[in-house]
């Protein structure tokens, strides 16, 4: 996966689609459509700020 910070959000790629991680205070949410808490995206972006 790589992980490619923007303006605002982080864009997602490796898998079949891009997707977009934006901050909101301290949590991170993703629009990917897997639909749980914890997704692939979401770590992705923790390990790039790590």
């Amino acid at each position: 996966m790589t992980t490619t910070p923007t303006a605002h959000a982080w864009t997602v790629t490796g898998s079949s689609e891009a997707c977009t991680v934006t901050r909101h205070g301290d949590a991170l949410s993703c629009d990917c459509p897997d639909g749980v808490q914890l997704c692939k995206h979401l770590l992705a972006v923790g390990l790039h700020l790590a």
